[in-house]
C-alpha cells in the first residue's frame, strides 16, 4: 500500500481535528518539490534501496548504485542540498513544524522525506541532520497502534524484530541478477560429499570386472632352484638360455647384448637405439587389499609394457578388478627379492624363474603380443645385459611358468 498524507494523517492523528493549521515554520516550497520529483523519477532506484533496508543490507552493489543516483538526482550533491535546507527550518521548532502538535505542513513533508530518511541514508549520514532525525522520530512516535505496518518503521542499519517480509523485488533486477550469478557458476562442478563419494565407491567396487584368468594355477616347468642376485651376468643368461631350451626354442639365434649397467628406461634407449624391436618397461606392483573373488590372491603384479606406454594405476586398479581403495602401486625393494630374486632396475617377465610358487602375477599390452612376430627386448634377470624374444616366445615363457598373462590395452605417451 502506498504511503500517502491521507495514511499518514490516519496513522498519526488521532482524529482530523487533532491537526493543526498552516500555523507555525513551512518548509521550502522548492525542497518538497525536489523531494516529490525524485519520488517520481527515481522509482526504481527507491524500491532497491526499500527492499535492502527491509533485509538487512547496507552496502550492497545494487544498493550503493541506487543510492548514488538518488543521491546526486538533479545534479551533484543535490540532495544534501535540499536537506540541509530542511535542517535548518527544523532547527527553529520545538517538537513539530506546527509546534506542539502536528500540522498538514508535518504530514507533507513527511511523505516527501519519508523513503530517503527511512531507506536510502545510513545512521552515520542521518547524524549529519540532527534536527530532521529529532522531528522524524517524533512523527513516526504518533503510531502507536502501529497503522503504518512494521516494514515502514524500519530503518536502515536499525534490527528489525518480530516482522516477516511481506514485499517482492523487482523482477527486472531479479532476473539480472540470476544471469550474473549462472555466468559466475558456469561449468563449476560441486564437490561430493563424504556420504556420495562413499556411496560411488561402494557402486563402483560392485561393477567391478571379474577376476583374470590369471588367477588361474598350472604347473611350474622350470627349475624351483632360484638364480640368486649375486650371481654373475653370465651364469643369469645361461639361466634364462636354458629356460627357452627346455621349451624348443632355438637360442643359437637369440640376439644377447652385454652392456654397461642401465637402471633406466634413458639408459637403456641408448644402448639399444637402432636396433629391430621394441623396448620394453617393467614395472613391480602391489595391491592394498585383494580381491574378495579370488581366493588366496597375492596382490603382486609385474607389468611389462613397450616403454612409451601410459600406465594409468587408478585405471588397472579397476581393470584387475581391485576396489578403488586397493589401488596398485609400486612396492619395496624387500618384496620384489623376495618374490623374483631381482632388485630394482633388474626386473623383467624371466623373473619369473624365481617365482615357483607363483606368488606374482603378470600384465601385458594387448598389442604389444597381438603378432607372434614382434621381437620385444628384455633383462635376462640383469641390466647388464639385454635379449630378444618375440611376442610368441613370451607368452610360451609365461605359460611355462604356471601362469596366464593378462592381456589390457595401454595408450602411448
Amino acid at each position: 500500500m502506498a504511503l500517502t498524507i491521507d495514511r499518514l494523517r490516519s496513522a498519526l492523528c488521532s482524529s482530523a481535528t487533532g491537526i493543526t493549521g498552516g500555523e507555525g515554520n513551512s518548509v521550502d516550497a522548492a525542497v518538497i518539490s525536489y523531494l516529490k520529483s525524485l519520488r517520481e523519477e527515481l522509482k526504481q532506484e527507491l524500491t532497491t534501496c526499500v527492499l535492502c533496508a527491509r533485509i538487512g543490507l547496507l552496502n550492497a552493489a545494487d544498493q550503493k548504485t541506487a543510492r548514488s543516483a538518488l543521491f546526486n538526482y538533479g545534479g551533484e550533491g543535490k540532495l544534501e542540498e535540499h536537506l540541509k535546507s530542511f535542517d535548518q527550518t527544523l532547527a527553529a521548532t520545538t517538537r513539530f513544524l506546527g509546534g506542539a502538535a502536528m500540522s498538514e505542513e508535518d504530514l507533507v513533508a513527511l511523505e516527501a522525506v519519508f523513503p530517503i530518511f527511512a531507506s536510502v541514508l545510513l545512521p552515520i549520514e542521518k547524524s549529519t541532520y540532527p534536527n530532521i532525525d529529532r522531528w522524524f522520530r517524533a512523527c513516526l512516535s504518533l503510531d502507536s497502534d502501529k497503522m503504518l505496518g512494521g516494514v515502514y518503521h524500519h530503518m536502515i542499519g536499525e534490527r528489525r524484530i518480530g516482522q516477516q517480509m511481506d514485499c517482492f523485488a523487482n523482477s527486472i533486477v531479479v532476473r539480472e541478477n540470476a544471469e550474473v550469478a549462472k555466468s559466475i557458476n558456469l561449468g563449476y562442478k560441486k564437490k561430493q560429499t563424504q556420504r556420495q563419494k562413499e556411496k560411488a565407491q561402494k557402486e563402483a567396487d560392485q561393477e567391478a570386472p571379474p577376476a583374470s584368468a590369471a588367477s588361474t594355477k598350472k604347473p611350474f616347468a622350470f627349475s624351483k632352484e632360484k638364480v640368486s642376485v649375486d650371481a654373475s651376468t653370465d651364469e643369469k643368461i645361461n639361466a634364462v638360455m636354458n629356460a627357452l631350451k627346455t621349451l624348443n626354442i632355438d637360442t643359437e639365434k637369440k640376439k644377447v647384448i652385454k652392456h654397461e649397467a642401465t637402471p633406466d628406461m634413458e639408459s637403456i634407449l641408448s644402448v639399444l637405439d637402432g636396433k629391430e624391436g621394441i623396448v620394453c618397461k617393467n614395472l613391480f606392483l602391489k595391491a592394498k587389499k585383494p580381491r574378495k573373488d579370488v581366493e588366496g590372491d597375492s596382490c603382486i603384479w609385474l607389468v611389462s609394457v613397450p616403454h612409451n606406454a601410459d600406465v594409468d594405476y587408478k585405471n588397472l586398479t579397476n581393470l584387475l578388478g581391485y576396489p578403488t581403495k586397493g589401488l596398485l602401486r609400486q612396492t619395496k625393494p624387500e618384496l620384489l627379492l623376495e618374490s623374483m630374486s631381482l632388485l630394482p632396475g633388474h626386473i623383467s617377465p624371466f623373473g619369473l624363474l624365481n617365482d615357483p610358487a607363483l606368488t606374482v602375477n603378470i600384465v601385458l599390452d594387448k598389442q604389444m603380443v597381438s603378432d607372434p612376430d614382434t621381437q620385444l627386448w628384455f633383462h635376462p634377470l640383469t641390466n647388464e645385459a639385454s635379449v630378444c624374444v618375440s611376442a610368441g616366445e613370451l607368452l610360451k615363457f609365461i605359460a611355462s611358468s604356471g601362469r596366464a598373462a593378462v592381456l589390457i590395452e595401454f595408450g602411448r605417451c
